[in-house]
């Protein structure tokens, strides 16, 4: 997981024609990369202890494969993990070494060192379990879809625009 300061950065591929007056272009640079999340976001308020923050990952059924991402990014201090099946949890945390593992998605929520959710749940529950981890305080990212409807979607918005916390999508 790379966090990049403009999602649609050129990442060294060939320029479109009608966004570059006509002419082909590559742009060879490198795309920005940041090791925290202050410089990501650009915003004071926005940030976690330093920049940096402890991230649980809640789902590991097609989750699991994101353990070692979250667990290896330079921008976490600490990394979670929570899923229903406690023997799958085990396995995942003794598979990347990860010494943290919660029993519930009640206490990913209560535990005040938490700073942002990874839910890679069932589809159903996105957005009830979304508009819970923004309300207790904490940042969320979400694999697609956000919602399975528009008032879903709506609530979301809600509790991102009133929690002063962030929502992120992310394509799986």
């Amino acid at each position: 997981v790379l966090l990049r300061a403009d999602p649609l950065a050129r990442q060294g591929r060939e320029g479109t024609p009608a966004l570059t007056g006509g002419k082909k272009s590559v742009d060879k640079r490198p795309p920005p990369r940041y090791t925290d999340f202050k410089t990501a976001f650009g915003r004071e308020e926005n940030t976690m202890k330093n920049g940096r923050c402890k991230v649980v990952l809640v789902g590991l059924g097609f989750g699991g494969a994101f353990a070692p991402i979250w667990k290896d990014h330079p921008a976490v201090t600490s990394f979670g993990i929570c899923d229903l099946d406690r023997g799958l949890a085990e396995k995942v945390a003794k598979l990347y070494g990860i010494e943290s593992v919660y029993d519930s998605f009640e206490d990913v929520l209560a535990d005040p060192e938490v700073d942002a959710v990874h839910l890679v749940t069932a589809i159903p529950d996105h957005a009830a379990q979304t508009v819970r981890v923004l309300r207790a305080g904490k940042h969320c990212a979400c694999t697609v879809p956000m919602a399975p409807s528009l008032e879903d979607v709506q609530a979301i918005l809600d509790a991102e625009r009133e929690s002063g916390k962030h929502f992120m999508m992310m394509e799986t």
